[in-house]
């Protein structure tokens, strides 16, 4: 589970490097949401442990929740960023240039 960690945040920093175009916006959502997964990761492994639950138990207590926020937090996602693609840099949503 470490060397997952770490190798991660070493492939992110690669494909930074190794890009024609230097983003240090995109590199640090690289590691910021790798980070989080990692964090995530672990918290979900602690409490299945915790609670001694198979890890179909927590999925099942898990997954309602998570549908929930999907479809409150989706579409206003999806509107923010179709917004501020097309007027704020001349890029669609879908990432063709207009």
């Amino acid at each position: 589970m470490r060397g997952a960690g770490l190798c991660a945040p070493g492939g992110i920093g690669a494909a930074t490097v190794s890009d024609v175009q230097l983003n240090p916006l995109g590199a640090f959502f690289g590691v910021a949401s790798t980070a989080c997964v990692c964090f995530v990761t672990v918290l979900t492994n602690t409490m299945q442990k915790t609670h001694e639950l198979t890890s179909f138990q927590m999925l099942l207590n898990v997954a309602p929740v998570e549908g929930i926020m999907l479809l409150v937090i989706g579409p206003v996602w999806d509107y923010w960023v179709g917004v501020t693609r097309r007027h704020g840099s001349g890029v669609q949503a879908s990432g063709c240039r207009v």
